[in-house]
């Protein structure tokens, strides 16, 4: 299932959100809380990252555990205590931007720590580049069933990434034009939601993709 959304206006839900296949975090007062807990098919939990709405950028994980920033407060922690959680004890804080992960594997920015994320995890950890992209988070959405990326990554990123996150993965855009996918889409195994400027097009492209 795929649908359209915005939070009170902004497109770029992907900013404000965070999910697998066992939780949905979002920001506080989104309206729709029980839309999105009916097509990703997780428990939804408001909550803020260190007092910021930002959660796409600041959060990352899988299913096995979120990985949260060091700044994050213990208010916070505690609002998604039902889950297992690690924070990143590092300098670099923007963790949704500098990984892409799913259940199956683990691709990092150069800048971070491969052992902590592996240990966190579960799952295998390479350090790369997308293309030209340290911020390897920024340019794709990868569930356990399929992954979109970034229109201008080469097909051999696309097969790089297929590789290492075992599903299959093709490019797309969002929000008319965005290639940076993160910011514009939430999706599990379950669902999806993309900004509510998603094109026709674009949305039949992701959901095509998505379906694996």
């Amino acid at each position: 299932m795929i649908t359209k959304m915005s939070f009170e206006g902004i497109p770029f839900i992907g900013a404000y959100g965070f999910c697998t296949d066992s939780v949905t975090l979002i920001r506080p007062y989104v309206r729709k809380k029980d839309e999105i807990k009916k097509v990703l098919q997780t428990p939804v939990v408001e909550t803020t990252i260190g007092k910021s709405a930002l959660l796409g950028v600041f959060v990352t994980g899988n299913s096995a555990c979120v990985v949260l920033p060091y700044f994050a407060e213990d208010a916070e922690l505690e609002t998604i205590a039902h889950t297992e959680v690690a924070v990143y004890p590092e300098k670099h804080t923007a963790l949704g931007n500098l990984v892409l992960a799913n259940d199956k594997g683990c691709i990092i920015s150069p800048v971070l720590d491969d052992t902590f994320f592996r240990d966190a995890l579960g799952t295998e950890v390479v350090k790369a580049c997308l293309g030209e992209f340290v911020t390897v988070g920024s340019v794709g959405v990868v569930t356990n069933r399929a992954g979109v990326l970034h229109p201008s990554l080469s097909e051999e990123d696309v097969e790089f990434v297929e590789e290492l996150l075992r599903v299959p993965c093709d490019t797309a855009t969002a929000n008319r034009g965005v290639g940076y996918i993160r910011l514009c889409l939430l999706a599990n195994s379950h669902g999806a939601i993309a900004g509510q400027s998603t094109t026709g097009p674009e949305l039949v492209r992701i959901e095509d993709i998505l379906e694996g």
